[in-house]
């Protein structure tokens, strides 16, 4: 996202971590997704396991969940989830 517009995506309709695209495909759509990311700064050798991370509540520090932003160390939700366009 960039200024609420969507600039790059790689969807994952299902369960949110797989495709129903083919292998070939899915490898040309995860390469773009990644040099779109690498052209906005991301330096980090695999985006997808940053996002997968992002939301393990088995490891330490601050965590995306469903109710929102989770400190994991202090089990205290930081910033509760809030349905879109409510501010």
């Amino acid at each position: 996202m960039e200024n609420g517009t969507v600039t790059s995506e790689m969807a994952l309709p299902i369960l949110g971590f797989m495709s129903h695209h083919e292998l070939d495909e899915l490898m040309d759509e995860a390469g773009a997704f990644t040099h779109e990311l690498r052209k906005k700064g991301y330096k980090f050798a695999d985006p997808f396991f940053s996002l997968l991370f992002l939301s393990s509540t088995h490891l330490p520090y601050i965590r995306i969940t469903p109710q929102g932003l989770f400190d994991v160390m202090q089990r205290k939700l930081l910033f509760p989830n809030r349905p879109l366009g409510k501010a």
